[in-house]
């Protein structure tokens, strides 16, 4: 079990039994308001040492594999995720929550129409949430939702024309949104896509664009200053491989090989306009140049696991968190990268320990990392994290 998909490989393998199981009754239903209160939660600190953890209000349902958009207005949307103890070993979490950084607290808004986990969200240009495909009660997913922060409810909007797990989900310069690839390690073998659309917000509709070079699932796509998008490694045929999407072409071309192939890693762009790959626990890091089209290593990561999460801070660093270890349990280990030096340091632990979590840079400066599981395994109740703490660079 490798990479982000950790968890979804372990679903899909007995994804056939699990399409013959319903949603549990109350999954999808309908949240409180999105301006609902919340009392007892605790407030965040205005500010910590430097270098810090201190914990803020945690999540109102414990949740991992979830995705965090920030908002135009400032407020972080968390929706999806899994949960062992909604519809036996799969539970499709429809439920979504707001967290104000102002007080700390956690409000529960509109629930999507259809649980998921392992899918994708993305904030468009006018301030809706894109969350397309994934894993739900159906199946594999193609179905998209749009919510929209004003009203706190989702709309379903039109379908991918193929369902996907563990694809990439990347806003482009025009305002269309470019979806690629999928993987899928169930009980019939691996299956992954090379096939990529286009989602326009004007018109809510779905269409192909060009295919990738390789089928790829667990890789990741970075939008480069120059409007490019940089799909690298995933489980392709080729794993140190990588691809630039064109969007005025709409066209892919190769790029140099990665210097070690990866998969189910984190893909940050850096303030200089490179692209910083972070593996697994204990390998070494990669830079990607796209004016020179080079991979170069760039010092080793120590502490750190697979579904670790990478974010890249205010003062230019990036802050690599959790992830898990050999046994499985989540790792509270965090590391700072500096592009200047190129060197990474250990700092200050998490609070707790946690893997498929969720990490977001707030317009002050902290980093709010947010549920997640204490074991990659997730089997039980006790084993998700509702807590969520904020990092102090």
């Amino acid at each position: 079990m490798a990479g982000r998909g950790g968890m979804t490989q372990r679903n899909v393998v007995t994804l056939a039994a699990a399409v013959l199981v319903l949603i549990v009754s109350g999954c999808t239903e309908a949240s409180p308001s999105p301006s609902s209160p919340v009392s007892g939660s605790p407030r965040p600190s205005a500010s910590g040492p430097t270098g810090s953890w201190t914990a803020t209000g945690g999540l109102l349902e414990a949740r991992p594999d979830h995705t965090a958009t920030l908002l135009q207005d400032d407020r972080l949307l968390v929706a999806g995720g899994f949960d062992p103890t909604l519809g036996d070993v799969f539970g499709f979490v429809a439920s979504a929550q707001l967290y104000d950084a102002g007080t700390g607290e956690w409000i529960m808004t509109g629930a999507l129409h259809e649980g998921r986990y392992a899918h994708t969200a993305t904030l468009l240009d006018d301030g809706r949430v894109l969350v397309a495909g994934g894993v739900g009660g159906n199946g594999l997913l193609a179905s998209a939702e749009l919510y929209d922060p004003d009203t706190g409810t989702w709309t379903a909007t039109g379908s991918m024309r193929e369902a996907r797990v563990s694809h990439t989900a990347t806003l482009l310069p025009d305002g269309q949104v470019l979806v690629a690839g999928f993987f899928d390690g169930g009980s019939e073998g691996v299956r992954m896509l090379a096939s990529a659309e286009l989602f326009d917000p004007a018109t809510d509709l779905w269409t192909p664009t060009a295919s990738m070079a390789q089928a790829r699932g667990l890789h990741t796509a970075t939008l480069l200053n120059d409007g490019r998008v940089l799909v690298a490694g995933g489980t392709a045929s080729d794993p140190t491989s990588g691809e630039l999407y064109n969007p005025i072409s709409k066209t892919w071309t190769a790029t140099r090989p990665m210097v070690e192939g990866r998969g189910g890693h984190t893909a940050t762009l850096l303030d200089n306009g490179m692209v910083l790959v972070v593996g697994t626990g204990g390998e070494s890091a990669q830079l990607y140049d796209p004016v020179t089209d080079a991979w170069s290593l760039t010092g080793a990561v120590s502490g750190t696991g697979p579904d670790h999460t990478a974010t890249l801070l205010a003062d230019g660093r990036v802050l690599v968190t959790g992830g898990y270890e050999g046994n499985g349990d989540g790792l509270a280990a965090a590391q700072l990268y500096d592009p200047v030096t190129g060197s990474w340091t250990a700092t200050a632990p998490m609070l707790e320990g946690r893997v498929y979590h969720s990490a977001t840079l707030l317009p002050d400066g902290t980093l709010l990392v947010a549920g997640g599981s204490q074991t990659i395994y997730a089997d039980s109740l006790d084993e998700l994290v509702a807590s969520a703490e904020l990092f102090h660079p």
